[in-house]
């Protein structure tokens, strides 16, 4: 499978990116450390509980309502995709480490597996970047969300410096909308799976994907899904409301 760092197919013009909010850069590579959150926040479920459901009840501030609120309101012509992230080829890699603080990053290097043609990805367009299931995990996981900053780059053999980079040559910067919840991910259970059922069950005439209701293609090997607006407002307020 691709190693999904993000691809985002949408024919529209560039658009400005949203704000980048300085308080959220944590430390790493990219910026500084940012604290951990001091406010107690509650959860909103109903049903079923997923056996890792209480886990979406743990603290988790306002820290990323600001960029997806804003995004909810300004859509415009916006397509949105589910990007599959991780490989088992790259199981050292740092975004696939237990409790990885990756996904906190304010801007992620999304890559894409080696094609003559570059993906289609514009800036502008938005991911839901889901962690394949590792064995740390209890199962795939949401880890953010991202907008597409620029447009695909291929790096030539010479500039390979990094293991995947043969496998997946071309990337794109990507700003992470999310960058507090991808600091703590692994607290909740936001496996897009389980989700879509959900969806399907409140929305039983409304279609995930162009034509389907299931996410059956990442099954079997799709390296990114282009899903309908409703379902990703659907994912996005899930991160939304955990708090």
């Amino acid at each position: 499978m691709e190693r999904a760092y993000v691809g985002i197919d949408v024919a529209c013009a560039k658009r400005k990116p949203l704000p980048i909010n300085v308080s959220m850069v944590r430390e790493g590579c990219l910026g500084k450390q940012l604290d951990p959150p001091t406010t107690a926040c509650s959860g909103r479920r109903s049903g079923e509980l997923h056996e890792t459901e209480n886990k979406r009840h743990l603290g988790r501030a306002a820290m990323d309502d600001a960029n997806l609120k804003e995004l909810l309101s300004h859509i415009g012509k916006r397509q949105f995709w589910i990007k599959p992230w991780g490989s088992s080829k790259f199981p050292g890699d740092a975004s696939a480490l237990p409790r990885t603080q990756f996904f906190a990053e304010p801007e992620l290097e999304i890559a894409f597996a080696k094609s003559k043609n570059p993906p289609l990805v514009h800036e502008g367009d938005i991911s839901l970047v889901y962690h394949i299931n590792m064995p740390h995990m209890k199962g795939g996981s949401l880890v953010c969300v991202t907008e597409a900053l620029s447009s695909p780059s291929l790096a030539t053999p010479s500039e390979h410096e990094k293991p995947w980079q043969k496998d997946y040559p071309w990337s794109i910067r990507s700003k992470n909308l999310t960058p507090e919840y991808g600091s703590k991910w692994f607290n909740y259970s936001l496996d897009p799976f389980r989700l879509v059922k959900e969806y399907a069950a409140q929305n039983p005439s409304a279609n995930v994907t162009r034509s389907g209701r299931t996410l059956g293609a990442i099954k079997f090997g799709a390296t990114k899904l282009w899903i309908q607006e409703g379902f990703a407002k659907f994912l996005i307020n899930e991160i939304v409301v955990l708090k």
